[in-house]
């Protein structure tokens, strides 16, 4: 059963195999294929079975090894596993980190917003007209109700700071510039309130979550 094997470790001391295994299961690996030589050359007669316990012997000693060596290669992803995980710990930020980037909304009383991308364009101010993509989420279940990048939708245009939309989204966006990419998180008294939007699946008390790319200001 081990014919490939022991012939690529048999066959170079440079063979490939090597790179994966010590050199003591190597050598062990050596000493079965010199004790099975020997009974390739001797069988079928008697003297074969003095090569028996050796031919065992070599299989015993490299069962030990390659058990020790499966050992120590578990302790060694194990601990492979914890430094990568200690390093996405460290690299991406947690959700409580997250909400500690939040700001309150100016002229809001429970919307927070944060700055995704930073934009360098014109701003949108109280009566000027926004274009902007949205996608927007139910915060308490994930649940997507509404994206403008969806198939059959379009960018959405409105009058900001006038109040023709929710309260948290007309203030939330005043300050955008061109190019910026913003997160608002709206509680539901300056959402959509006590009744929610049952056709859009938004639940009475709902939190919104949307995500905003400003597009153009004019």
């Amino acid at each position: 059963g081990f014919g490939p094997l022991l012939r690529a470790a048999s066959s170079s001391s440079h063979s490939c195999l090597s790179a994966f295994i010590s050199p003591e299961f190597h050598a062990s690996l050596q000493s079965y294929a010199r004790a099975q030589r020997f009974c390739n050359r001797t069988a079928p007669f008697g003297t074969a079975v003095m090569a028996v316990p050796a031919a065992r012997a070599a299989r015993a000693e490299r069962r030990s090894y390659l058990w020790k060596d499966s050992h120590n290669a578990a302790r060694l992803s194990l601990h492979a596993i914890a430094q990568l995980n200690s390093r996405r710990w460290r690299t991406h930020p947690t959700a409580q980190v997250t909400m500690a980037e939040m700001t309150p909304a100016p002229g809001c009383n429970g919307t927070t917003m944060r700055t995704i991308t930073p934009g360098s364009g014109k701003e949108i101010t109280k009566g000027s007209t926004a274009t902007v993509h949205a996608t927007g989420v139910v915060k308490e279940s994930g649940q997507k109700f509404w994206s403008t990048k969806d198939p059959g939708q379009e960018p959405f245009t409105y009058q900001a700071g006038v109040g023709g939309v929710i309260k948290g989204w007309d203030q939330g966006c005043l300050g955008m510039k061109v190019g910026e990419a913003r997160e608002l998180i709206i509680p539901a008294h300056e959402g959509y309130g006590a009744s929610g939007f049952p056709a859009w699946g938004i639940p009475p008390g709902g939190t919104l979550n949307f995500t905003l790319e400003c597009l153009k200001v004019e």
